[in-house]
């Protein structure tokens, strides 16, 4: 394999890097390369173009004067059809305990009212967990009903959209500051299998895309590097 030099792009001779102590010197730069980086740079870029000639189900591209942006669906049918019904059962089971209170302090003959949610200190403490589960799992199930993921690429930022129509979560992140885009595994695991995440090295790691596709998500990774000429 032929290693180019990332500043110039010419080819650098084999007596100018060495694979046991993983240094490349360019001898058109005068600089210094961690040789694995390189390979698995110009790799990517060789992976990149056969990823973009076969673009993933759901996909969305758009190009303007100013701005290029491509959106893919983060649908999941396997996510919602499993998040629909714990959701249900989860939020159901919650709303006894948040509901139940007030019901009990508007129907009870004697004494005071129950103590209510909001109010009783050791209740709101015990359910707030609970309810935020339940919303997190909500937000899940209508991502994997409906949702979508989108990248924007300006002069100067990279934005992200995480949502449901126009309703969802926006990042923006200093377009010149991105070093390298990533697929890489997550702590978090699905059926004992690690989750993949979208990385942006800015240089460090912000993971986004979380649960969109490992299809999905290598695309949108080659069509940033693309546009953001990371592979040149």
């Amino acid at each position: 394999m032929e290693i180019k030099c990332p500043d110039s792009g010419n080819v650098v001779p084999p007596e100018h890097y060495n694979i046991s102590t993983d240094i490349l010197i360019s001898p058109f730069s005068g600089k210094q390369y961690k040789l694995s980086e390189l390979i698995q740079d110009q790799s990517n870029a060789v992976d990149d173009l056969d990823i973009l000639s076969n673009p993933p189900s759901g996909l969305r591209e758009r190009r303007g004067a100013q701005s290029s942006s491509a959106s893919v669906s983060t649908r999941s049918l396997p996510t919602a059809i499993f998040f629909t019904p714990f959701t249900l059962f989860w939020n159901g089971i919650t709303s006894v305990f948040v509901v139940g209170p007030w019901l009990g302090g508007m129907t009870s003959s004697g004494g005071g009212p129950a103590p209510r949610f909001g109010v009783d200190p050791f209740m709101t403490l015990f359910l707030t967990p609970f309810i935020l589960v339940g919303i997190g799992t909500f937000i899940t199930a209508l991502l994997a009903w409906a949702g979508r993921f989108s990248v924007t690429v300006t002069d100067t930022q990279l934005k992200t959209f995480r949502g449901i129509g126009p309703i969802g979560l926006r990042r923006r992140f200093d377009a010149a500051s991105i070093q390298k885009i990533t697929v890489e595994e997550t702590s978090i695991k699905q059926d004992e299998t690690p989750m993949l995440a979208l990385t942006l090295w800015v240089p460090e790691k912000k993971k986004i895309a979380l649960g969109v596709g490992e299809v999905r998500q290598r695309y949108i990774a080659a069509w940033l590097r693309n546009e953001l000429g990371l592979n040149s």
